[in-house]
């Protein structure tokens, strides 16, 4: 795949909302500037480079021109849209915190040390914007035998659907 500018990609889709994709449409470069927010020259030139690549193709009508895209430019731009997609639905993987910890609520309960938690995003809480608060089914200090003041990183692991996070000491 060429690479495409943002502003052929842009081109590209207000084409395609306009019905470019079946049919030749009559839109002239001055309606594309004002859809893409360029100059005219500045649309003309996108469109003649589109054409260039036989991502549009364009046939003559009276003192202007019927334009329409090709399979290369609709190829094109599902590409992109296939990139863009991966790219939103991405993960970073794992974040990682490192700190102390200090007293929490201790309402937890005895379990095994596989633990799986929740990372709490509270409006209202006592600690300020540097404390990670996090809520498990069991005891995190029993289990891993922790204490108050014991330095430890947390890895926060995300998936497609949710956020998982575990403590590791």
């Amino acid at each position: 795949m060429q690479d495409l500018k943002s502003e052929y990609v842009i081109t590209l889709a207000k084409l395609l909302l306009k019905g470019a994709k079946d049919n030749f449409i009559e839109f002239t470069s001055t309606d594309i500037g004002i859809e893409i927010n360029k100059s005219q020259q500045a649309a003309s030139k996108i469109i003649l480079e589109l054409q260039e690549m036989k991502y549009v193709e364009r046939v003559k009508k009276g003192h202007g021109y019927m334009i329409r895209v090709t399979e290369e430019g609709l190829s094109a731009v599902k590409k992109m849209s296939e990139f863009l997609y991966m790219a939103l639905d991405s993960s970073p993987g794992n974040v990682h915190f490192n700190g102390t910890l200090v007293s929490g609520m201790g309402e937890g309960i005895n379990g095994n040390e596989n633990i799986q938690s929740d990372l709490l995003i509270l409006e209202r809480t006592h600690h300020d914007n540097d404390m990670l608060e996090i809520i498990a089914p069991v005891n995190i200090k029993q289990v891993l035998h922790l204490k108050n003041g014991d330095d430890v990183k947390v890895t926060l692991q995300t998936s497609k659907n949710k956020t998982e996070s575990y403590v590791i000491n």
